[in-house]
């Protein structure tokens, strides 16, 4: 891997590092400072390949999950958000929208579980999950899939805009 691609990434994963800080103090907005961070990895994609990208978001979650003080916007970053940006030309390569989605919303639901997982095993108290109800879990998921749908259109018009600005660097 060329030094400048392995450089690229390095810079976005360090900038991404230090959003995961500002969001591990601030009091809100973890989610969304943990999908910008995700975003950062989309040029490197468009540069330096998918595996330069994944190379710098694995340093960066590792970073975060080791050395946030709030773990929770590194759990973010590293179980709900971050990988999107990179894997999401994998399920975009079906020709049928439909298996595409399918595809799309079963990764991201995964990942939503095992994120609720690592919470309930390091933060969340003894029995919460089983006091929660049934119907709020599903307002829950299906809100998260709102906005998942909503940052997979984000992500696109987002590629249209780098796709003009970054020269191709494979």
């Amino acid at each position: 891997m060329p030094v400048r691609k392995v450089a690229f990434g390095g810079l976005l994963a360090a900038a991404a590092f230090v959003l995961l800080m500002i969001g591990a103090v601030s009091p809100t907005a973890k989610l969304a400072i943990a999908a910008v961070a995700g975003v950062l990895f989309m040029p490197v994609v468009m540069h330096s390949g998918r595996g330069a990208a994944l190379l710098a978001f694995a340093a960066t979650a590792l970073l975060a999950l080791l050395l946030l003080p709030n773990k929770s916007c590194g759990l973010y970053f590293a179980a709900l958000l971050g990988w999107y940006p990179i894997a999401k030309n994998l399920f975009e390569s079906s020709k049928n929208r439909v298996v595409e989605w399918t595809a799309k919303l079963l990764a991201a639901n995964a990942a939503l579980a095992v994120a609720v997982l690592f919470f309930q095993a390091l933060a969340l108290p003894e029995g919460f999950l089983d006091r929660v109800t049934g119907w709020l879990i599903v307002v829950a998921v299906l809100a998260y899939n709102a906005v998942f749908v909503v940052y997979d259109f984000g992500l696109n018009r987002l590629a249209g805009l780098l796709a003009g600005l970054l020269p191709k660097g494979r």
